[in-house]
């Protein structure tokens, strides 16, 4: 679950810890992340998801450490608070690297991960977007930003059905 230190990831930690999963906890706060993963007998990652050497390490150790991956919660994003007349260029590249980069970067490496699963059980990917997506607020990157998350998650859904379908003619 990235995104996982605050909010809704932590929620989210918790609420799987609850039911019995393996976790791991992936944040850029590690003192709030390796708190929560304490408290919930979860691993903790620091994790810059607008990194593709990052998520290609996490890769490598997923597969060294765990032999599998069933679910991705991708839930790390970040807000400017900032309307079409503030925003900076800078403001607007973070934030779209975090939220929408960052989407990507974990959908490709969840991918590759649950293609390899053990016996093709393949696995789930969760996109957090937004209401913004649909009912926008003055916050121009966050709101463009999470529109994008839909059209990813439902491209990368229409990848990951023609690619099984394909694989089982």
């Amino acid at each position: 679950i990235t995104g996982a230190a605050s909010g809704i990831g932590e929620g989210m930690v918790r609420r799987f810890c609850a039911e019995g999963a393996q976790i791991i906890l992936a944040d850029v706060d590690e003192a709030n992340g390796s708190r929560i993963a304490a408290e919930c007998g979860a691993d903790f990652a620091l994790l810059e998801v607008s990194s593709a050497d990052i998520w290609q390490w996490r890769d490598k150790k997923i597969r060294a450490d765990e032999g599998r991956l069933d679910i991705l919660v991708n839930n790390a994003g970040v807000v400017t608070g900032l309307d079409i007349t503030a925003v900076t260029v800078d403001a607007w590249q973070q934030l779209m690297s975090i939220n929408l980069l960052g989407m990507m970067l974990g959908c490709q490496t969840a991918i590759s991960l649950m293609r390899d699963n053990p016996g093709g059980s393949g696995g789930s990917i969760i996109n957090t977007a937004s209401s913004t997506s649909y009912l926008a607020i003055p916050d121009v990157a966050y709101t463009t930003s999470k529109a994008g998350v839909v059209g990813l998650t439902k491209s990368v859904a229409v990848h990951c059905a023609h690619a099984v379908s394909y694989t089982h003619l």
